[in-house]
């Protein structure tokens, strides 16, 4: 299924629905964060974090209350997001192949 792609050409995936696993919806969460939109969105949101984290003495040791991460990517059927192929994937997308169209796209 994905032989005809070469390494480094960007992939376009469509979920065209939602899978009934949980499984199969983290696998899809951790490409959607393959997307550099989406990694340059939590990387703001780590910044963010890191700076507003309180951090204060709690019996005698130091205590953080960290803030929750906010949930940007769903995995839900119409999503759609591009990458660039590795070969690393094929195992992850051959997993969740029947949630997912991959196309390649010209450059």
């Amino acid at each position: 299924m994905f032989e005809d792609l070469k390494p480094g050409t960007n992939v376009k995936c469509t979920v065209t629905a939602t899978p009934k696993t949980q499984g199969g919806i983290l696998t899809l969460r951790r490409l959607q964060k393959l997307n550099t939109e989406m990694q340059q969105e939590l990387n703001k949101a780590y910044t963010y974090r890191r700076h507003t984290t309180i951090v204060g003495i709690r019996a005698g040791k130091r205590w953080a209350q960290r803030p929750r991460i906010p949930m940007r990517v769903f995995g839900q059927a119409g999503e759609t997001w591009t990458m660039k192929w590795r070969p690393q994937l094929a195992a992850d997308l051959a997993s969740v192949a029947q949630y997912v169209t991959v196309e390649p796209i010209a450059d």
